[in-house]
């Protein structure tokens, strides 16, 4: 069985309207048994962790799923402490190797603020809990556990006002002629609320709603916004009706619907909660989840997979290969991927792999260049934590053990390296006029998000990094023929992944040369092109380091502009946020259709 440790583990006293989180809680354990899933108490015992939302809880060597409940849109001014909320869930889903969200239109997001690809698994229902019935008593209920910018209880006010004729009974709201106030009431009692309801009020532009859910296992219809997760849980027209959001007169046009259908409304609601919106096939997507994750985690694979791209560098090649294999970190596989096919370059890994079967060969079908190069070789890759290296530098003998040990302690932490040193075309080691070997200026002792995105390049192509960075992000533009490793970490680090330079020692050795690729494109091509234009929050550079090194200086956190980021960034934001924003994108101004060919 697998083992599952489940945080938040604080759902040990009555349920005083705790909301839709204890729900789901409540059912997972009550039903991942059923699914062969045990639930440990200690997390140091567990295969998997499950954190719901912000919460987060860690241990070295255990995957962790997000169960995210979505976000505090920026679309509303929260006060003072939301910003500290959405950085505990984006710090979650850092953390995470996997991710839920509870509808669709949260999950799509999600997506749009980091490279994440969350399942979606609804909220069910406890059908049983709901079919004892209770008369009907004719008020329409709204019922939110608490009011802000998105349960607010100002839409039931507004339709109660163009409805004199009809009752309201309502947790929060103002006090009216028509409208019956009862306050923040424990879930039990609510219960029969909703039961006796003639219609049930869903505004409330929730991540999901598991009291509309409630509603119609009770039989009530529903009448609400078209937003949210609403048009996800509600077949309109058939279980309750949907209006335009803000157009009040259509609302009230959806609650006399639903009351002069209520008879029909009412036993299809009923029918669809039977037969849609049970606990058990959420939780089986649950535990089916963590089954995978356990599966793919624990499965036996060299603890790093080392990606060696050469083309035509077989003079070159023997060094690298023997840096690689006096590595202290032994559990590895070496990929030396061969881009020029040439029989030189296979004989010779083939005979280092005859004496060190941990080395092996492979070519690509004709030139894909470095970026299809690496691509190539990811795919060919065992391990989950992948190290690019080219075939003319070394790797100095720590390098290996250094960068695996930081990701094996921090699942927050994505891409690793420490320092570079440069060594002449022959392999010896560049000197000071007093003979001390020369220590290089670069990389920085901190990869800064803001200097990426300013055209300052933080650190070096040939680096760490869990596999699930070029996984989820596509891995290399193959558009990008010069300076595809710049243009990669701009991407990745704006999109949820985490870059650190884990020592100040030297872990890597350049070999300069005349002919390398990068000083042949300066000599034939000029300038490098400016590899953060494709990103609209980019800092203002154009082509070179200095232009962005004087836009650092000038500026600091005052750029990029704020709402453009994703809210996945690395950087800081601004002075006086705490996170960057988290737009939903629910309200596209513009569509734009792109046709594509073959």
């Amino acid at each position: 069985m697998i083992k599952v440790h489940i945080h938040p583990n604080w759902y040990d006293t009555p349920d005083a309207a705790h909301g839709g989180i204890r729900r789901v809680w409540e059912n997972q354990v009550k039903h991942l048994p059923e699914f062969s899933i045990e639930l440990v108490k200690n997390p140091d015992d567990a295969d998997v962790i499950a954190n719901h939302g912000g919460d987060l809880l860690t241990r070295p060597g255990i995957p962790t799923v997000n169960h995210s409940h979505g976000l505090l849109w920026s679309r509303y001014n929260w006060g003072t402490n939301y910003q500290e909320i959405n950085n505990m869930v984006v710090e979650a889903m850092k953390h995470a190797v996997a991710h839920t969200a509870p509808s669709e239109w949260v999950a799509t997001a999600l997506r749009r603020g980091m490279y994440v690809y969350p399942e979606v698994i609804y909220h069910g229902i406890n059908v049983e809990e709901w079919e004892l019935p209770e008369e009907n008593e004719g008020y329409i209920l709204w019922n939110k556990a608490r009011t802000d910018h998105v349960s607010n209880p100002a839409d039931m006010n507004a339709v109660a006002k163009l409805l004199p004729q009809r009752q309201f009974r309502s947790t929060f709201g103002q006090t009216g002629t028509n409208i019956n106030l009862i306050g923040k009431v424990p879930y039990e009692i609510m219960r029969t609320h909703v039961k006796q309801a003639n219609v049930y009020l869903s505004t409330a532009r929730e991540t999901f709603g598991i009291n509309t859910l409630e509603a119609l296992a009770a039989g009530v219809p529903v009448a609400g916004w078209f937003w949210g997760a609403n048009p996800e849980i509600i077949i309109q027209g058939e279980t309750g009706y949907l209006a335009t959001p803000g157009n009040y007169e259509e609302l009230a046009e959806c609650v006399e619907k639903c009351i002069a259908e209520r008879e029909r409304l009412s036993a299809n609601a009923k029918q669809d909660a039977k037969e849609n919106w049970r606990w058990l096939p959420r939780i089986k997507q649950y535990a089916d989840l963590y089954k995978s994750v356990a599966r793919y985690y624990n499965n036996p694979r060299p603890k790093v997979s080392v990606l060696v791209s050469t083309y035509n560098n077989d003079k070159y090649l023997p060094q690298c290969l023997q840096s690689i294999a006096k590595q202290t970190q032994t559990d590895f596989e070496c990929i030396v991927i061969d881009g020029a096919e040439q029989e030189t370059t296979k004989k010779m890994v083939l005979e280092f792999g005859e004496k060190d079967n941990r080395f092996k060969y492979r070519r690509t079908k004709g030139n894909l260049g470095l970026t299809g190069s690496r691509n190539y070789g990811i795919t060919q890759a065992k391990a989950l934590y992948i190290r690019h290296v080219d075939a003319d530098d070394r790797l100095t003998p720590i390098a290996l053990e250094l960068e695996t040990e930081a990701l094996d302690k921090d699942w927050g932490t994505h891409i690793v390296y420490g320092h570079l040193e440069n060594i002449n075309e022959d392999g010896s080691q560049q000197l000071e006029s007093n003979g001390d070997v020369k220590r290089s200026g670069w990389p920085w002792d901190e990869y800064s998000w803001r200097a990426q995105m300013a055209h300052l390049n933080q650190l070096p192509s040939t680096c760490m990094a869990r596999r699930s960075v070029y996984e989820k992000s596509g891995g290399y533009r193959t558009r990008m023929h010069r300076n595809e490793d710049a243009e990669f970490w701009c991407r990745v680090t704006s999109m949820g992944f985490r870059a650190k330079k884990i020592t100040q020692a030297v872990t890597m050795q350049h070999r300069m040369r005349e002919d390398s690729k990068g000083v042949r494109e300066w000599k034939e091509l000029g300038p490098e092109q400016d590899w953060t234009a494709w990103f609209p929050w980019r800092m203002g550079s154009r082509s070179t380091g200095q232009e962005g090194w004087d836009i650092v200086k000038k500026f600091g956190r005052d750029v990029p502009n704020y709402n453009l980021v994703p809210f996945g960034a690395q950087g800081e934001p601004p002075p006086g946020k705490k996170c960057w924003p988290a737009h939903d994108h629910s309200y596209p101004v513009v569509s734009v259709i792109v046709i594509v060919g073959p």
